[in-house]
């Protein structure tokens, strides 16, 4: 008896130390936001927003393979984080606006410490996201950051180096999503004429849509328009490059995570006004295989055409080489270093691990190699590369998912337990 009111008097003691605890407990998980997915979910019409990325890429450039006349070698470590800030707006059910503003912190390692160039890009758009039905419609303008496009662009497009070195868009983008289908189409006006500053701007667009389960068409295309400084009126380079493509996927049939086949012609359109009088019209066909199973990918993309950069190795008027000046691709889809004219082939294969560490985290390491018509025979040279991406964004979008889901069960669970109305018994 003695033993048994010992217990109940230390419970009842011990009880307000628990309830105290616990009233902490919710304290804190409220203070740091941690979501409650026990509580239904009522957004407010004006809240502030925010985001965060962190980007950390390492690429070691070996090419003297092809005694490095497409490409220098060289190592690439850098860091940058993107921290953003604005205000989201609701309206109604099917309409949300946000005004957001960043800035681009990045370091490359070794470089001497300088402040004033840690800053190297500013970052304010508007945003509207609606749903119409089953199609969704967004509208970006300002300068927004890379990651908000969402289409497909391969190095003929836009290169490793330059997705991470050039982080923003400067104009517009749309993008409008149906349930089997994917168009984009952006305007990124990143040159003003001035003395030393040409007047440039290139559109972009990509599109995918589904016909059957295992086949997919779409397109990846781009319009550059590189004009004069003020000291060289009448240098002007048109540039309009398109591929359509198909492609037969069969991870589903197989139980893989991927495996695909993606083939499609390259069309190019590109004239300098000022040294060469008739347009050139380089054509080719590209071919891409990728298989991936445990997080492990082997991809290889095969071209055979005519040069995609027949300017890289000319001289503008201030006795510039183009190369990197005029083209965002990678220096390989030079393709040969003869005649841009000519038939080549070029071959990229590559081999990566991107182990799935969380929604929010993306770890790469990865292995290429480039095989070409080179001077010293069809290896040029290959890269080691490892790349990681801290995306904010994704942990907040599934931690809404995950409350709004709850909810929606909640909600349907407490209609289930309601009792039906009062019932006549006979």
């Amino acid at each position: 008896m003695k033993l048994s009111c010992a217990i109940t008097s230390l419970a009842l003691a011990l009880l307000p130390f628990g309830a105290a605890a616990q009233t902490f407990d919710d304290y804190m998980r409220d203070f740091f936001s941690v979501p409650r997915l026990d509580e239904p979910v009522a957004e407010k019409p004006v809240s502030f927003d925010y985001d965060l990325r962190f980007d950390f890429a390492f690429v070691n450039n070996e090419y003297d393979s092809s005694n490095r006349e497409f490409s220098p070698s060289q190592t690439i470590a850098a860091t940058r984080i993107s921290p953003y800030v604005g205000v989201r707006v609701r309206q109604g059910e099917t309409g949300r606006h946000r005004v957001m503003v960043g800035v681009d912190v990045l370091k490359d390692f070794g470089a001497v410490l300088n402040f004033g160039k840690l800053f190297v890009d500013f970052s304010v758009w508007y945003q509207f996201d609606g749903t119409f039905g089953k199609n969704k419609l967004s509208a970006i303008a300002g300068i927004y950051p890379r990651y908000l496009t969402e289409g497909r662009y391969t190095s003929v497009i836009y290169s490793d180096y330059f997705r991470f070195y050039d982080n923003n868009f400067e104009g517009v983008l749309l993008k409008w999503r149906r349930p089997k289908a994917f168009y984009e189409i952006g305007l990124d006006w990143n040159g003003r004429k001035g003395p030393q500053r040409r007047e440039r701007f290139n559109i972009f667009t990509s599109a995918d849509a589904a016909a059957t389960s295992w086949l997919r068409f779409g397109w990846q295309g781009m319009f550059q328009h590189y004009a004069c400084t003020d000291e060289t009126a009448g240098i002007v380079v048109d540039e309009c490059f398109l591929n359509p493509y198909m492609t037969f996927d069969f991870a589903q049939m197989s139980g893989l995570q991927a495996l695909s086949l993606t083939i499609g012609p390259y069309v190019e359109y590109e004239r300098d006004r000022r040294f060469h009088g008739k347009p050139l019209i380089p054509v080719g066909g590209d071919a891409v295989f990728l298989i991936r199973n445990w997080n492990v990918s082997l991809r290889n993309e095969f071209f055979y055409g005519q040069s995609m950069a027949p300017f890289w190795r000319d001289v503008d008027g201030r006795d510039e080489v183009y190369a990197n000046n005029l083209y965002y691709r990678d220096a390989f889809w030079q393709v040969t270093l003869g005649d841009p004219r000519k038939f080549s082939w070029y071959d990229c294969l590559e081999a990566s691990w991107t182990p799935h560490l969380t929604d929010f985290l993306d770890l790469k390491i990865a292995v290429k190699a480039h095989f070409l018509d080179g001077p010293k025979g069809p290896f040029a040279g290959w890269q080691q590369i490892a790349t990681l991406t801290f995306d904010l964004q994704s942990l907040l979008d599934r931690d809404n998912r995950l409350k709004m889901r709850n909810a929606r069960e909640k909600r349907r669970s407490r209609r289930q337990a309601v009792p039906p109305g009062p019932q006549t018994t006979l």
